[in-house]
């Protein structure tokens, strides 16, 4: 399933490295899904393929006799179509209607659409409405739609002010579900890089980057060896450290240099 791709603020260390799991921001629109979502065999896949072509006319006059029989891609064709305003005079109203049928045909990726757009457009209705949706998700498949979450009472999507116990408890639902995107979020939260410096949790950090990085994800074992050599006192490891900075190092992630050279100048 295509979902949002993603994250804003990066990591000074890791520079770059982070740009795909940054947290996102709330106006930037999901990707164009991909064709690849389409069940082969689906009559949709013409109206599909013609809008991440940019043929969105075409994609329109294909879609919509689809939509009206309830297939449930054409109708997500019609609700990006009428969100973006390409092949059709943009109707965020319409949008919703298509992504609520989608939604309700089974399509994989109109809830995301939907909470997105909900959440763009604000207000308490709309706010509810996201969150309800997302929650919804979080029950049924738990690591996306628990991020999400998490983003959302972050930034305060949902109404009021940012909340930190809510995103660290979603963001913990997702990460146990093996969300690696929510466990590099959990990690900065308890470092305390969102604000919130009278909750940090240094050690709940390490464990996050730790996690993220046995899971493969390369930034993460720059950061997880850089905390265990550099970091709090309490939770520094240099033989620990040192293999995850080596690993990172066989992954290509060259800003691992940086944190070996940075524990070698402090060391003399």
């Amino acid at each position: 399933m295509t979902i949002f791709s993603s994250l804003v603020v990066l990591f000074v260390l890791v520079g770059t490295s982070f740009a795909a799991i940054s947290l996102r921001g709330q106006g930037e629109p999901p990707p164009v899904f991909e064709v690849e979502e389409v069940v082969e065999g689906d009559p949709s896949r013409f109206a599909v393929a013609d809008f991440n072509k940019g043929r969105y006319l075409g994609a329109v006059l294909r879609a919509r006799p689809l939509a009206d029989t309830g297939n449930p891609f054409a109708l997500l064709v019609m609700g990006l179509a009428y969100e973006s305003g390409k092949g059709i005079d943009q109707s965020h109203e319409l949008a919703l209607v298509n992504y609520r049928k989608a939604v309700e045909a089974g399509n994989q990726e109109a809830p995301y659409r939907l909470a997105h757009l909900l959440i763009s457009l604000g207000g308490e209705k709309n706010q509810k409405e996201a969150r309800l949706v997302l929650e919804g998700l979080a029950e049924k498949e738990g690591g996306e739609a628990a991020w999400r979450l998490g983003e959302g009472y972050l930034k305060g999507w949902f109404g009021g002010e940012s909340d930190f116990a809510k995103a660290r408890s979603w963001w913990e639902k997702a990460a146990e579900k093996g969300n690696v995107t929510a466990m590099i979020s959990l990690a900065r939260l308890l470092d305390g890089e969102f604000g919130f410096s009278d909750q940090r949790d240094v050690s709940g950090a390490l464990k996050q980057y730790v996690s993220a990085a046995e899971l493969g994800f390369g930034p993460a074992m720059t950061r997880a060896g850089s905390r265990l050599l550099n970091g709090d006192e309490k939770t520094r490891d240099e033989e620990k450290g040192r293999k995850w900075l080596a690993r990172a190092i066989e992954s290509k992630q060259w800003d691992a240099y940086f944190v070996l050279g940075d524990y070698a100048e402090k060391a003399t």
